[in-house]
């Protein structure tokens, strides 16, 4: 009984640590993504919210992986659930510029407001030309879907 027991123990998943976090931000900087995305993958898909936006950040630039935009979307969708403001920064660009997703501006806007309520620099200071519906999509060419290793 007790072999089973302490079988049964080593193939339940351990719960990720920091260090494995960590781990990846470090992979990430030095360009490893296949380990970056090796170790975010069992983070994100346990609930964290933080790999959840930087595997986001590896399908949409294809880093590692293969390029898959609807994929990146939908788990930057799920950071920002938990309140990520880069993944509703990310978000809220793509929806603008129709890229991955419909083109929504009402809810680029929403998204927009989300992550500059919290400090996020780069939302703070697309907000006001997305209010001012001033933006044309040439104009946000430029603005780039961010990686941020610390929200």
């Amino acid at each position: 009984m007790r072999r089973l027991l302490a079988l049964l123990l080593l193939l339940l998943p351990l719960p990720a640590t920091a260090d494995d976090f960590s781990d990846a931000v470090a992979a990430y900087a030095d360009a490893d993504y296949e380990k970056a995305y090796q170790l975010w993958r069992p983070l994100a898909e346990s609930g964290d919210a933080g790999a959840m936006f930087d595997l986001g950040v590896l399908y949409w630039e294809g880093q590692g992986i293969p390029r898959n935009r609807p994929l990146a979307i939908q788990w930057w969708q799920q950071a920002a659930q938990q309140d990520v403001a880069a993944a509703q920064y990310n978000l809220s660009l793509a929806h603008y510029l129709g890229e991955g997703v419909a083109q929504d501006t009402h809810k680029a806007l929403s998204l927009a407001r989300l992550a500059a309520q919290k400090e996020h620099d780069y939302a703070k200071r697309i907000l006001p030309i997305l209010e001012q519906d001033l933006a044309t999509p040439t104009e946000l060419s430029d603005a780039r879907l961010t990686y941020s290793g610390a929200d």
